[in-house]
């Protein structure tokens, strides 16, 4: 598996994590738990999205993941969906 694959399924892997522990937490109502797991998961997919984009347009003499990448990807992205 190459760094950049293990970044995304790390990264996936943290998103899926949070869900499950927002919806564990019994101190919550049932729609205070849905709500937040849902955002957890709708932010960890466009973040992944943002992150497999970095990846793929990044060469070996930049950082994939530095905010400065990052927010040239967002950037980007919002011009995409526009």
């Amino acid at each position: 598996m190459s760094r950049r694959e293990e970044l995304i399924r790390r990264c996936d892997a943290a998103m899926t994590a949070a869900a499950q522990k927002a919806e564990s937490i019994a101190e919550w109502s049932d729609e205070t738990r849905l709500a937040v797991a849902m955002t957890i998961r709708l932010l960890g997919r466009e973040f992944s999205r943002t992150l497999q984009l970095a990846l793929a347009c990044a060469n070996e003499e930049v950082d994939p993941v530095s905010p400065a990448r990052l927010a040239e990807v967002e950037r980007d992205w919002n011009h995409l969906i526009e």
